[in-house]
């Protein structure tokens, strides 16, 4: 997590400082830059000869007008204001100390709490990138689970599924259960072989036990749409169709 910074300069407008003192903003912008017919040099000109960091005090603004016309003004610092009411003897002085002073604790008590907001706005964040981190690694270990559960070999309760599956079809495919066909052992291995043999090599595998599990409904499938080759086909027609006629001659 990164640390959260934020460097606020907390300051007032000139504007306002000029309400504050009962003046017209004018007074306050020549106050820091001098007057026009040069009688008064002005605090910045002062600072600026002797090295100070104007920027310190007062920080060089713009607003505009009803007009829209753009207008000069400053943003003083907390030592900026210190430096105008040190100019401003008397009760206009005491007053307007009071005014910045408790304009500045209403500032700090709101950075404060924007920096709370923020903090707990950052944790947050946090918070829920982490619960997403966690939730995507369930997703994904659910997901390793469900390609483990589907890539192994057939449980045995599954295996005993589709060997009940290959003797009802091959039942079937012998003309039903007891017929001479079904009767017939050599023949009735040879179509449950058969049908074993094709679900063997539609998979691929030596053993149908093999199948993984993901393929199973797949398996059951191909045994119930399973159709014995002609060759049977004859054998079980041939071999039920005897027995009739023999049934039929008595």
């Amino acid at each position: 997590m990164k640390e959260l910074v934020q460097t606020v300069i907390k300051t007032i407008d000139s504007r306002e400082i000029a309400d504050m003192l009962g003046v017209k903003h004018y007074k306050i912008i020549e106050k820091l830059e001098g007057t026009k017919d040069g009688k008064y040099k002005g605090i910045i000109p002062i600072l600026t000869d002797h090295n100070f960091v104007v920027s310190d005090y007062f920080i060089l603004s713009s607003y505009k007008d009803s007009s829209g016309r753009e207008n000069k003004s400053y943003l003083f610092t907390k030592i900026g204001c210190d430096f105008i009411a040190n100019k401003f003897q008397g009760e206009k002085g005491i007053l307007f100390s009071a005014k910045y002073v408790k304009k500045f604790e209403e500032i700090e008590s709101e950075n404060q709490e924007s920096q709370n907001k923020l903090v707990t706005s950052s944790k947050l964040e946090t918070q829920i990138a982490v619960l997403r981190e966690y939730y995507t690694k369930i997703d994904e270990i659910k997901a390793h689970i469900d390609d483990f559960k589907n890539s192994v070999p057939l449980y045995s309760i599954e295996c005993k599924e589709l060997q009940a599956l290959v003797r009802k079809v091959g039942i079937k495919a012998l003309g039903g259960y007891k017929t001479p066909a079904y009767n017939n052992n050599s023949l009735r291995s040879k179509v449950y072989s058969d049908i074993q043999h094709q679900l063997r090599r539609e998979f691929g595998v030596e053993r149908y036990e093999a199948i993984k599990r993901c393929q199973f409904e797949i398996a059951k499938k191909i045994i119930e749409e399973y159709k014995p080759p002609t060759v049977l086909v004859n054998q079980i027609t041939l071999l039920n169709s005897e027995i009739s006629l023999d049934l039929a001659v008595v």
